[in-house]
């Protein structure tokens, strides 16, 4: 068995890296379709989640945030963001999706105020 340790720090693009492949793999997804303008609930759910880990990860701003998933305005990420902490509130199998991703994640690096 091979463990891994965690980088003690990453630049806030080598965790927006990592945030997106992460997110790709649990949604077995290819970066394209992640950015791309699809608007299906499945990708779009996995968009918004990419959008609220890399905000309370990172220091980007929500328009950078925006520009790492296809180019999408500060209002879109915005909306993203409060979709996700709203459904993590009120649908379970959202929330067991979140914390799946986030949990995937917290093998790359140290997270910023995980979700419980």
């Amino acid at each position: 068995m091979v463990i891994r340790e965690k980088p003690t720090s990453l630049s806030d693009n080598d965790k927006v890296k990592r945030i997106i492949n992460t997110v790709c793999t649990y949604g077995s997804l290819n970066r394209d379709i992640l950015t791309s303008p699809w608007r299906k609930r499945e990708v779009c759910e996995l968009r918004h989640i990419a959008m609220e880990l890399i905000r309370k990860n990172t220091s980007l701003s929500l328009v950078n945030i925006g520009v790492e998933l296809g180019g999408r305005d500060h209002s879109s990420v915005i909306s993203g963001i409060t979709k996700v902490n709203d459904l993590f509130d009120t649908d379970k199998q959202f929330r067991d999706k979140y914390l799946q991703v986030q949990y995937l994640l917290s093998a790359e690096f140290e997270l910023t105020n995980p979700k419980q």
